[in-house]
């Protein structure tokens, strides 16, 4: 099943905007006249879903449906769409999934998007909803998430929360993140022609946007040159198509020099955020989430 979505992605030309700046300015453009969002209305019949407020933004809390409050893992779960795209369908399912599966209370911010805000005011807001979501749970029921750009604002999250003195959650599982977006890895060459989706002009020019004139390679745009020490457990889940493999392999073997409890999980022949997609990977992938997340204990 993983060979005939990898054949729709190419036949989607899902790569063009990836691969012509231009082309993804158009795309960024013609989504912000269409695509919203809050969760799709059938989410309802599958989990309970609260709305709230942060710093002007809409943040979302889905639940076990019946109010019951017998949840031992609280997700802060960061959406991807390389900083520039809004949160799609495929993600609020995913979202439903890990409610479903780990009978969890999974907390989802919208923040604010480049080109029309940067990485302080996303920044800004996800900090503040996590300081909501750490006053009333202990933190060792706390597990960070998030795919792709929403991924390494985990990973940027957790620096900030470690710098800042909160609450440390337990775990950090990070789904085909988004590390470096300088893209200057040396070893995205070789991976990058295997790759049906992901292309570094695109990708250069959307971190660019995040960035909003200040270094690229500052923790919070790009966090694989944060501090990695007292963080929590890490865990990274990338597939062998998946130009973002690169950054993912080095911040790996880094956390691994310094000691930190961190793991790699690389499956072959998979595509970048093929746990969002209706194949039996993906089901494969979230058994082994929640298998993790277990151990997020109240």
């Amino acid at each position: 099943m993983g060979k005939v979505a990898l054949l729709a992605i190419r036949a989607q030309r899902r790569k063009k905007p990836f691969e012509d700046p231009r082309v993804l300015r158009d795309q960024i453009l013609a989504e912000r006249r269409s695509v919203t969002h809050p969760p799709p209305r059938s989410l309802a019949r599958r989990v309970s879903i609260r709305e709230t407020t942060i710093r002007g933004r809409p943040c979302y809390t889905l639940s076990p449906l019946g109010g019951r409050d017998e949840q031992k893992r609280r997700i802060f779960f960061l959406h991807g769409g390389c900083y520039v795209f809004e949160i799609v369908p495929e993600h609020w399912h995913f979202v439903a999934r890990l409610v479903e599966v780990l009978h969890a209370t999974v907390t989802v911010p919208i923040y604010p998007l480049a080109p029309e805000a940067g990485y302080r005011d996303a920044h800004e807001m996800v900090l503040e909803a996590y300081r909501a979501l750490a006053k009333d749970t202990s933190a060792d029921r706390i597990a960070l998430m998030g795919d792709s750009a929403g991924g390494g604002m985990a990973l940027a999250l957790a620096q900030s929360i470690n710098k800042n003195g909160l609450p440390r959650p337990a775990d950090i599982v990070l789904l085909s993140p988004w590390l470096d977006v300088t893209m200057t890895n040396p070893d995205i060459t070789e991976i990058e022609p295997r790759d049906p989706w992901l292309a570094r002009p695109g990708l250069v020019e959307a971190g660019r946007m995040y960035a909003q004139g200040d270094d690229p390679k500052g923790s919070l745009v790009s966090p694989i040159y944060g501090e990695l020490e007292g963080l929590g457990r890490i865990s990274i889940f990338i597939g062998t198509r998946d130009i973002l493999l690169a950054d993912a392999r080095k911040l790996h073997a880094s956390a691994k020099d310094k000691g930190i409890d961190v793991q790699l999980y690389e499956s072959e022949g998979m595509f970048h955020d093929w746990m969002f997609a209706p194949i039996p990977e993906a089901k494969e992938t979230l058994a082994s989430i929640a298998q993790i997340l277990a151990r997020v204990r109240a």
